[in-house]
């Protein structure tokens, strides 16, 4: 009896480690805390109590806040910073790009565009992509456009490529506002928000993409 509790407990513990893996978004979670201690799990009910501690452990790590300092021990982080292209819309077309590292395998980004002189027609995302040795696609569709926005990323070194990729360009920008182009990183340290172009300042650890645009 006392053996098919521990395997219960061992598989309980393994269902959570998915989970938060999986459900929580985590690349890989260490879970050296989640072994109680010979004493507590030799009290009786081992299935019980691993799934009363693991729930708490669960929402516990899917509500815990991703800011700059603890981005940096996340896989992510080394595509973190501000990459551009242009500085002066009198004279060139502008696009400036915020990255946030959010788990192991995903990266927040604000994508801020202006066409330049004469139209200066402008756009804005903010968005999240899942990367893969570097690379990684993005995609979304608006109930207004014909056609989805479709981009492929490419971090090297210290820029950023993006690629409209399928013809879906739909963006949801001005006249003539793409996304294509190699940008160039210019600040290395994490940047904990970005600032849309109404001025607001948005905390991404605060302010998912999904819940953005229910504002």
């Amino acid at each position: 009896m006392k053996k098919n509790k521990i395997i219960h407990y061992n598989k309980g513990l393994s269902l959570f480690k998915k989970l938060l893996e999986e459900k929580c978004e985590f690349g890989s979670v260490d879970h050296s805390y989640l072994k109680l201690n010979k004493g507590f799990s030799d009290q009786g009910n081992y299935f019980k109590l691993t799934l009363i501690f693991g729930f708490y452990l669960l929402a516990m790590a899917c509500n815990q806040p991703v800011t700059a300092a603890s981005a940096k021990n996340i896989l992510t982080s080394k595509y973190a910073g501000i990459y551009s292209y242009g500085v002066n819309a009198e004279k060139e077309r502008v696009v400036s790009i915020t990255a946030f590292p959010e788990t192991d395998t995903t990266v927040l980004f604000y994508i801020d565009l202006n066409v330049g002189a004469p139209s200066y027609n402008m756009g804005s995302l903010y968005g999240r992509v899942v990367i893969k040795n570097d690379t990684g696609t993005f995609y979304t569709k608006y109930d207004y456009e014909d056609n989805g926005c479709k981009w492929k990323f490419v971090f090297t070194n210290d820029n950023l490529s993006i690629t409209t990729i399928d013809g879906q360009g739909d963006c949801g920008f001005g006249h003539a506002v793409f996304a294509d182009g190699v940008f160039n990183k210019q600040l290395n340290k994490g940047e904990e928000y970005f600032e849309n172009m109404e001025g607001k300042k948005v905390y991404f650890s605060k302010t998912m993409p999904e819940d953005y645009y229910k504002e």
